[in-house]
């Protein structure tokens, strides 16, 4: 039972870090990231509707693919990477994949690692974004 208590206070403690330091840091660092882009669709979005099950996310809004079928413009989904709050307190993040209505579907999103709120400093935030460009630059350029 003492074993069991242990990891609950753990999950408490991850929780508590990240309501109180975490989530404000990711934000403030995924803000100057955008600033730095200078990227009119790149924006943060705060996820905080469900208590311990929360999210910040740098997101790449829906544009237009550059494809127009019979005069409509098709568009290429937002894509995103998602620092999110797990059920145990860490933290997950991971890339969702755009799509294109009706020509590319959605691939699986992208894990890229699990992590202590403590562990998630500014280098691992911007390894992650480097990760992410990575990926979309794979995804707008396959090799097939």
């Amino acid at each position: 039972m003492s074993k069991y208590n242990e990891r609950i206070k753990l999950i408490n403690q991850r929780r508590d870090l990240w309501t109180n330091a975490t989530r404000a840091r990711l934000k403030d660092t995924l803000d100057a990231i955008v600033v730095e882009a200078n990227n009119q669709h790149f924006l943060v979005q705060e996820n905080i509707s469900a208590k311990n099950w929360e999210s910040v996310n740098l997101v790449l809004t829906a544009q237009p693919s550059g494809i127009i079928i019979d005069r409509k413009v098709v568009l290429q989904s937002a894509s995103a990477l998602i620092f999110s709050q797990i059920y145990n307190g860490k933290i997950m993040v991971c890339i969702q994949y755009p799509s294109i209505d009706g020509i590319v579907e959605k691939s699986a999103d992208l894990v890229l690692g699990y992590y202590e709120p403590s562990s998630l400093t500014e280098d691992v935030i911007m390894n992650s974004f480097k990760s992410y460009m990575d990926e979309l630059n794979k995804w707008e350029n396959p090799k097939h």
